[in-house]
């Protein structure tokens, strides 16, 4: 972990303030992934104020937006028995993601 304060070199632009910068290991020997999905639709939005639906005079009206983003991860070394072992080595991430158009 490093904390630059000042005097940033050209790969971090314009920051104000100060700039943090973390270094994570960048593999691992097991296989590991995520699932995700995100979703977004106005009924489980809040309603803009002072408005009224034309539908139901008791609640607010919703802007429509919907959206469904899904996608999944999935990181593990590479090893081809017999002929090479990546562990400690040689790792491969893939990321696929999803989000259709309406």
């Amino acid at each position: 972990m490093s904390i630059q304060t000042s005097n940033f070199a050209a790969e971090y632009g314009q920051v104000g303030g100060c700039f943090f910068n973390y270094t994570m290991k960048s593999g691992t020997n097991q296989l590991h992934g995520t699932v995700y999905d995100y979703f977004v639709n106005e009924v489980l939005n809040a309603g803009t104020p002072y408005t009224v639906s034309p539908n139901n005079p008791t609640e607010h009206i919703r802007t429509v937006e919907r959206r469904n983003d899904y996608g999944f991860t999935l990181g593990t070394p590479i090893v081809l028995p017999k002929l090479y072992d990546g562990h400690d080595k040689t790792f491969l991430f893939f990321n696929w993601e999803q989000l259709p158009y309406e």
